[in-house]
């Protein structure tokens, strides 16, 4: 915990500004603006080496009215991505959309797919 804290302040007094901050069990990931992202790792390298930087990410927003009441939407959406070989970086949702986290060149690929998929659906 000390560890997040000690990053996140560091972060701050940088002015750096985050989004989609999930904690997990092992520390935590968030999201930055590519133009912040050279001085992301300098906020980040006297922190030792239990944190990666990973750049050039797109996010692909899904859109559907209600996406977490239909059950196994989200879930179909993500098993697609995975099985065409797209690794997912960071998954969020609220009420009305979904967003995933893809390397920048995977992220039209996976467009088309969800697109194909929830066409399949209907």
């Amino acid at each position: 915990m000390a560890e997040r804290l000690n990053i996140l302040d560091r972060v701050s007094k940088a002015g750096i500004s985050i989004d989609f901050l999930k904690l997990t069990p092992s520390g935590m990931s968030f999201l930055v603006p590519e133009t912040q992202g050279e001085i992301m790792d300098k906020v980040l390298e006297p922190c030792g080496d239990h944190f990666t930087v990973r750049q050039e990410r797109s996010i692909v927003l899904v859109y559907a009215v209600n996406i977490r009441d239909e059950e196994g939407l989200i879930a179909g959406i993500v098993h697609t991505a995975i099985t065409n070989g797209i690794r997912v970086d960071h998954i969020g949702d609220m009420h009305d959309r979904m967003l995933m986290v893809v390397k920048r060149h995977e992220a039209d690929s996976l467009a088309k797919l969800v697109r194909e998929t929830l066409m399949e659906a209907e």
